[in-house]
């Protein structure tokens, strides 16, 4: 992430004081110009490598897109102050011309261009942002990118907005390519803060870029104090050690810091049980049908403790209206294959599957579904599926979705961010063939040469009744193979402490919409 000048090191006094909060917990109480963040560990900020950069809050105070996501729909200027589209398979941006990285340099479209071929590289665990259909991004002068498609591509700015593609400067990039992004050299960005220091297990100090475009930020320095458990984040929540959180867990973490939570009118974020389509017995349609009887959509909103709601098809439906009403969307979903919870039919399936009597199974976990991992293996008891679970770490786990060796992943409860509002784009990542490899997300490892048409035709097409007929038949191809589960959608959460303030705090406000502590407001 960003530095003002070369990278530097926290001062020992600073670095001691981050260390200090985060081995108990929480931090020094904050002044009203320090912003004090609880957050899970983030190992590196190089976004090709681990998604936690960006995910946990962090990245985009730092690291800014190119285009924002604005509330009231459609997408704004933010490092690239206009585009146009001079023809159907082009895409122009012109860059602002005031801006600095946070040591001095101007922001120029080799940075861009630098920053968006290293996303899009083979192995990166961002390049599913980047359709197979973009044959160029270049230069055409210092203050100018072109992106040219092999054929139209009306999702473009969506992509564009997303925290995944924050731009840095290519300068210390070469200088540090062996080390880019990680602890003791961190990268350099044109966000309102700059990271003096990061421990992948303790936390980060950020302090104000003092070149920053925008003008004056609201906060002069921001400490991001890493917890491996929200029980000791909600408790510095409530001590005032820390004064933000964003809670996987909103039920309990509420109990445990005696405050009432922020929460976004609207979800984008999924909670999905996928089954890894190439091993036993997940291999066996029988037995994933089976599952999506046996689970209890409502029952599992319930014991997770997210504001959320039960989902039915792998688009939540509030997506798919960005294309049409609703009578027009339940006439596009007419003759869905339908899961409502059933045990009787779930059993009957049971005992079409190979294994009639049962069968014995591992799960992976992650902390942030854990209490709906342990629900989902209660019902699956109920069906004859007895299943183990195994915790993994956030970063295990996504090494592992994401590995070469597609056998090996474990079937699971994953959460599953939306990555924009896009209704083809926001899940893009885990559907398609192209994403069950190295690199890909496609966990289930499941795809039809269907399912590849449909996914290329839905980002291609600019007709909403025509996309609407896409995704709804994409819908229909995973319903009735079912290769996973959708469970719930869940409304991003936050914790404030008292005398702050989120105005107009939205499902896409924590990652599209620029830097988030922006937004927030103290003294009020």
């Amino acid at each position: 992430m960003s530095t003002r000048g070369k990278y530097r090191l926290a001062s020992l006094a600073a670095a001691a004081l981050v260390l200090s909060a985060c081995s108990s917990g929480g931090g020094t109480k904050a002044s009203s110009d320090v912003l004090q963040v609880g957050s899970s560990a983030v190992a590196t900020l190089d976004y090709s490598k681990s998604n936690y950069g960006y995910a946990n809050s962090l990245g985009n105070l730092v690291l800014e897109p190119l285009v924002v996501t604005k509330q009231a729909g459609g997408f704004g200027p933010w490092l690239a102050k206009s585009w146009t589209q001079p023809n159907p398979t082009t895409y122009v941006y012109k860059l602002r011309t005031d801006v600095k990285f946070s040591d001095g340099q101007p922001l120029t479209a080799a940075d861009v261009v630098q920053s968006l071929d290293y996303y899009k590289a083979d192995g990166s665990l961002v390049a599913f942002n980047f359709p197979s259909t973009l044959k160029s991004i270049q230069a055409l002068d210092s203050s100018t990118v072109e992106f040219k498609f092999s054929e139209p591509y009306p999702a473009w700015n969506s992509t564009l907005s997303g925290a995944a593609l924050g731009i840095f400067e290519k300068k210390f990039f070469e200088a540090h390519k062996s080390t880019f992004g990680q602890p003791g050299t961190g990268v350099i960005g044109t966000g309102p803060w700059q990271v003096d220091s990061l421990d992948a297990t303790t936390g980060a100090a950020l302090s104000a870029n003092k070149y920053y475009w925008g003008g004056k930020v609201p906060y002069s320095k921001i400490n991001f104090s890493f917890f491996s458990n929200e029980t000791n984040e909600a408790v510095a929540l409530r001590t005032g050690e820390i004064d933000v959180a964003f809670p996987q867990d909103p039920r309990a973490f509420a109990s445990t810091a005696k405050t009432k939570l922020t929460t976004a009118k609207t979800g984008i974020d999924k909670v999905e049980f996928w089954m890894n389509t190439l091993v036993a017995p997940w291999n066996d349609i029988h037995v994933r049908r089976a599952v999506a009887y046996a689970l209890d959509r409502n029952a599992l909103v319930n014991a997770s403790g997210v504001v959320g709601s039960p989902l039915d098809t792998v688009i939540p439906r509030p997506l798919l209206l960005q294309l049409g009403t609703t009578e027009q969307v339940n006439t596009a979903l007419d003759g869905l294959r339908e899961y409502p919870p059933d045990l009787t039919k779930a059993k009957a399936e049971m005992a079409q599957s190979a294994y009639p009597h049962g069968t014995t199974v591992t799960l992976a976990t992650v902390k942030a579904v854990s209490t709906t991992s342990q629900a989902v293996v209660a019902e699956l008891s109920a069906i004859g599926i007895t299943a183990k679970l195994e915790t993994q770490t956030d970063e295990a786990n996504n090494a592992e979705l994401t590995s070469g060796n597609r056998e090996a992943i474990h079937s699971q409860v994953v959460p599953v961010g939306g990555s924009g509002i896009d209704p083809g784009l926001a899940y893009d990542y885990m559907f398609g063939s192209a994403n069950a490899k190295a690199g890909g997300w496609n966990g289930t490892n499941w795809s039809t040469p269907e399912v590849d048409k449909l996914r290329a035709e839905g980002l291609r097409e600019s007709d909403p009744a025509k996309r609407l007929a896409i995704y709804a038949q994409l819908i229909k191809q995973y319903a009735d193979a079912e290769p996973l589960v959708p469970l719930y959608t869940k409304n991003q959460t936050v914790a404030l402490r008292p005398g702050y303030t989120w105005p107009d705090f939205g499902a896409d406000s924590l990652f599209n919409e620029g830097p988030w502590p922006l937004w927030l407001k103290r003294g009020q």
